[in-house]
């Protein structure tokens, strides 16, 4: 009712103004679920950016339900490719997601940014991963004129699909990009797990064994002396930078 609604808005404001006054920390919001309509208009209020999670930035009201431009998230946001209680990146690929329109807009992007480019040519080519990535950027010659179609979006997620992905969604519009760690590995051909299903951290509203217990198949000894996988994340980070989010 607009009265419980009205009691949800006033409650939230004084709990979220007690919370950024007490820390110069800049506070992000899990806005997932059950979302009244009051939580937007008091995260922005305050300038606390939510979640958008790119399986579920989607209009949903609209004829064949299409994904929500990565370039159209909203700035006082945090884009993010998978979170703790759904499937990691790989798992939602070949299970779930939408694959040519996703790819479609991945190759749309790919026309504004060389690396992703170069990227995505290295995938549509079939020889591609991580290390590809690792390379000097050079700009293709025939990528951003002619990117790949929709219906060349592999069908599993390999180490090339991930980087793709990876890349495009640091150049969405939001304020901040998030990855969790399992969908980074993803890039890289050892790091990942061989099922990514042994990825995937807790399955809401169960009592699995396997709720909570993900560990990372790298520990981070090796991980800190892979100098190039470092530089392909470090290469995230300058862009990211570089577009003014954090």
């Amino acid at each position: 009712t607009a009265a419980s609604l009205d009691i949800w808005e006033k409650r939230g404001r004084d709990l979220l103004s007690m919370l950024v006054s007490a820390t110069d920390m800049q506070p992000f919001a899990e806005d997932l679920g059950a979302v009244p309509s009051c939580v937007p208009k008091v995260l922005r209020e305050m300038g606390i950016p939510g979640l958008r999670v790119l399986r579920w930035e989607r209009r949903w009201e609209s004829a064949g339900q299409p994904y929500i431009p990565l370039e159209m998230y909203e700035p006082l946001s945090v884009a993010c490719t998978s979170v703790h209680d759904s499937t990691n990146i790989r798992q939602w690929w070949e299970e779930e997601a939408d694959r040519p329109q996703l790819w479609a807009m991945f190759a749309k992007m790919a026309e504004h940014d060389a690396l992703l480019c170069s990227l995505l040519e290295s995938c549509r080519r079939g020889k591609g991963d991580v290390e590809q990535a690792r390379q000097p950027v050079v700009e293709p010659q025939n990528v951003a004129e002619q990117p790949p179609s929709a219906a060349e979006a592999p069908k599993i997620l390999d180490p090339a699909a991930a980087a793709v992905l990876i890349r495009a969604m640091a150049l969405s519009s939001s304020i901040a990009t998030v990855y969790p760690v399992q969908d980074l590995l993803a890039c890289h051909p050892e790091w990942r797990e061989s099922d990514p299903r042994n990825e995937r951290i807790n399955v809401p509203g169960t009592t699995l064994p396997t709720n909570w217990t993900y560990r990372m198949a790298v520990d981070l000894r090796a991980l800190a002396k892979d100098k190039d996988f470092s530089a392909f994340i470090s290469k995230l980070v300058v862009r990211n930078v570089s577009d003014g989010k954090r």
